[in-house]
């Protein structure tokens, strides 16, 4: 009889939204606007300070788009010299 290890085609399928957080959703949305619709409005409203658009902005973004990663590049020996690759 086999123990531990994944199994196919167990548990919850990726993406799926658990109870808590479906939960947590439904009552943000019952309140009419969601923290992230609010804090680009706060963005958006020109006659608000600068500065507290900008930190709305800096709280949005990651929520928005996706952060780049760092891509390691090794250039201490390279295979061949600039002039062979041109």
């Amino acid at each position: 009889m086999a123990r531990g290890g994944a199994r196919p085609n167990a548990g919850r399928t990726r993406g799926t939204v658990n109870r808590f957080n479906r939960e947590l959703l439904g009552r943000a949305n019952e309140g009419g606007q969601l923290p992230l619709d609010y804090m680009l409005e706060i963005m958006r409203d020109q006659f608000l300070d600068t500065w507290l658009r900008i930190d709305a902005a800096k709280a949005a973004a990651p929520y928005v788009r996706q952060k780049l990663s760092a891509i390691s590049v090794d250039v201490t020996a390279p295979e061949f010299t600039h002039e062979e690759w041109l």
